[in-house]
């Protein structure tokens, strides 16, 4: 019967918790902790300044779990820096421009005067890619749950 009872609280309490709520609390960090990862290891303050781009981000994405999203998964504004790439196609003049699409088979890009140019990738081909949010791509592989939530805390600061 005990064992029966267990079982039974196991799968409830397993059953009750499936289905959350809410959102995980992600403002569990320290901001001080948050402040030297975003100076120091980070690299965060290479590209962007709790008084410049920054100044009052917790203003306006007041959700912290947003704030957090938006971090780690940044998107680029239209009009703003965009992905580039300049390709080489043997001894031919590079061609560079904003990318349209980019995959492992297949380049597109459209220059600065409007004008599209198709590339298939292959042996002979050259393509030098400029990505302004490689940065935040590169520490998603670096990051640990502390650091998360202690820079989530940091940010929501910035008022």
């Amino acid at each position: 019967m005990d064992l029966s009872h267990f079982l039974h609280q196991r799968v409830e309490a397993i059953v009750a918790n499936r289905n959350a709520r809410g959102p995980l609390p992600v403002l569990t960090g320290d901001p001080e902790a948050g402040r030297a990862y975003f100076n120091g290891t980070g690299r965060c303050s290479t590209c962007h300044s709790p008084t410049g781009d920054l100044a009052g981000i917790a203003t306006r994405i007041a959700d912290p779990a947003n704030l957090q999203q938006r971090f780690l998964f940044p998107t680029l504004r239209r009009g703003g820096k965009q992905v580039e790439a300049t390709v080489t196609v043997g001894q031919q003049p590079p061609v560079t421009g904003t990318v349209v699409r980019l995959d492992d088979f297949f380049v597109s890009l459209r220059d600065a005067s409007g004008e599209y140019h198709a590339f298939n990738r292959g042996p002979g081909i050259t393509v030098v890619v400029s990505d302004p949010l490689q940065g935040h791509h590169e520490l998603l592989d670096r990051y640990t749950d502390a650091d998360m939530h202690n820079v989530t805390a940091y940010l929501a600061r910035l008022k």
